[in-house]
C-alpha cells in the first residue's frame, strides 16, 4: 500500500513546479499586452492597488510596475502562478494555517499546503478572472495552480497503483 512521505511530497512538488513553469510561460507571454503600453505613462500606484497590504512609503509615488506592498498577516506577494499580480509585487497570496480556518470563508474549503490558498474546488478555482475568489480573509486557489494540483494528484495516484 502506498503512503504518502517526504519523499513523496517533494515529487509531487516538483511535479508541480514543472507544469506551472509551463503554463506561467504561456501565460506571461499572453500579459504583456494587458500591462499597458511603453509609451504610456505610468499610473501612480495607492495603498488599495497592493490588495491585502499598504505601500511601503506612501509618500513617494511608485508606478504599477515598481511599486513597494508591504503584505498584510497572512498575506505575501504573488508568486509566478498568478503572473500579472507577481510582475506589479501586489500583496494576493493568502497564507493558509488549517483547513478549519479556509472553511470559515469557503465552507468545505481545505489548507493542502500550509502558506499556500485554500483549495475549494473547481467552482471557486474559476472564479475571479480565474485567479480564485478571495474575502478579506482568505483566497481560494487559482484555476491554474487547481488544475496542476488535479493533474498531480491523478498522476501520484496512477503511479501508486502500478507500482503494486
Amino acid at each position: 500500500q502506498w503512503q504518502p512521505t517526504s519523499a513523496n511530497t517533494s515529487q509531487r512538488f516538483a511535479m508541480i513546479v514543472i507544469l506551472r513553469a509551463g503554463l506561467i510561460l504561456v501565460l506571461a507571454r499572453d500579459a504583456q499586452g494587458k500591462l499597458g503600453k511603453l509609451d504610456e505613462p505610468a499610473r501612480i500606484m495607492t495603498d488599495e492597488d497592493c490588495q491585502h497590504g499598504r505601500l511601503q512609503d506612501p509618500e513617494e509615488p511608485h508606478d504599477v510596475l515598481n511599486g513597494t506592498c508591504v503584505c498584510d498577516p497572512n498575506w505575501r506577494k504573488a508568486g509566478p502562478t498568478d503572473p500579472l499580480d507577481f510582475i506589479k509585487g501586489l500583496c494576493s497570496q493568502y497564507m493558509c494555517k488549517s483547513s478549519e480556518l479556509c472553511s470559515q470563508s469557503f465552507p468545505g474549503s481545505t489548507c493542502d499546503v500550509p502558506g499556500w490558498n485554500c483549495n475549494c474546488g473547481w467552482k471557486h478555482a474559476k472564479s475571479g478572472f480565474f485567479g480564485g475568489d478571495e474575502t478579506e480573509h482568505a483566497k481560494c486557489m487559482g484555476l491554474m495552480y487547481w488544475t496542476s494540483e488535479a493533474i498531480c494528484k491523478a498522476a501520484l495516484w496512477v503511479m501508486s497503483h502500478l507500482w503494486k
